[in-house]
């Protein structure tokens, strides 16, 4: 791969899907505004390695309902944010967040030939979208007041576009599940599934056999536990066996010098290696 294309804007998606599984109770220990920063540091992983799908896991009795809508709301385009993220109690701390700056949240004067809207006026088979321009674009198509839309520019006119035909990297979605389980069973057979751990092998000794195994199924799950429970642990506790869902449990910090790392952390650290050896 050239320097050119190594470093093309907007990036092109992963050749192999990346996906993660979080828990819920990543970051319910801590109190704001440290949560929604934490969450934040997260969702900048994410993106910076070009993660498109997030699964938030019920753990430990704790509901999915924030790290959801939190990570849902840093996806959100900041122009964009006064229509689609309410003035509510879990978004206090969100302007305290570093800005995700993935491809979709552009500035106004940038001029890349997509960008994210928001419909403000609908009316038979035209609409009015708030793109974070000097003023709204005109699209042809039936929409309803407050429709999150992908456009593309065409010539000097802007149409609406289906997001996941972009040959692009333009962002993650998060869904919520209720336990390790559903994920891992609705996952099989859409990802290889790689479970993380202090406890699994060393990452380089499986690397070869992963990145094949990676390539043919197409795309790539990684499993988290919090920095107290690892996976194994909440597989244990819903009776889990890890085995018969994927043979991958790998250590991504081989000797690390502190005794816990975060969940933010730990997707960091992975990501940057799957991130090295998928490319």
């Amino acid at each position: 791969m050239s320097t050119a294309a190594a470093n093309s804007w907007p990036p092109p998606k992963p050749r192999i899907r990346r996906a993660v599984a979080i828990p819920s109770s990543a970051f319910s220990p801590l109190r704001e505004p440290a949560r929604t920063l934490h969450a934040a540091f997260l969702a900048r992983a994410l993106a910076i390695f070009r993660v498109e799908e997030v699964l938030v896991y019920r753990e430990g009795g704790v509901p999915c309902t924030y790290l959801e809508k939190i990570l849902a709301a840093l996806e959100v385009p900041q122009y964009l944010r006064r229509y689609l993220v309410p003035l509510e109690r879990t978004y206090r701390y969100l302007g305290l967040a570093p800005p995700l700056a993935a491809p979709s949240h552009q500035l106004m004067h940038e001029n890349l030939p997509l960008r994210e809207g928001v419909v403000v006026k609908a009316l038979g088979g035209v609409a009015e979208v708030d793109a974070g321009l000097d003023k709204p674009v005109v699209v042809e198509g039936r929409f309803s007041v407050g429709d999150r839309v992908t456009l593309r520019r065409e010539g000097s006119r802007w149409v609406v576009t289906d997001r996941g035909s972009l040959s692009v990297y333009w962002g993650y979605r998060v869904r919520s599940y209720g336990s390790l389980k559903e994920v891992l069973e609705l996952s099989r057979g859409r990802y290889l599934i790689v479970f993380t751990s202090r406890r699994g092998e060393p990452l380089q000794s499986v690397a070869d056999r992963l990145k094949r195994d990676a390539e043919a199924a197409g795309g790539l799950l990684l499993v988290y536990g919090t920095w107290d429970k690892g996976v194994q642990e909440i597989a244990e506790e819903e009776g889990l066996n890890l085995g018969a869902f994927s043979p991958y449990l790998v250590n991504v910090a081989v000797n690390q010098g502190t005794r816990t790392i975060r969940t933010e952390e730990a997707v960091l650290i992975s990501l940057s290696l799957v991130n090295y050896l998928l490319h």
